[in-house]
């Protein structure tokens, strides 16, 4: 995951400085992984579930 972060998201360095900060950035990041992994995983499953159904009909 961490160079998913830093090549994907362009994520490379922290911009923040100290430990709080860079803690909650390193948060804001996760999170935004996190979502796009889920969108992406839903998408997903949408699609395999269109194609059962497209099956089922022919």
């Amino acid at each position: 995951m961490p160079m998913e972060l830093k090549y994907v998201f362009e994520f490379g360095r922290m911009r923040r400085r100290g430990l709080e900060n860079v803690r909650a950035e390193m948060t804001e990041k996760v999170i935004a992984y996190n979502l796009r992994r889920k969108l992406l995983l839903q998408k997903q499953l949408e699609c395999e579930n269109e194609n059962k159904i497209l099956k089922k009909s022919a």
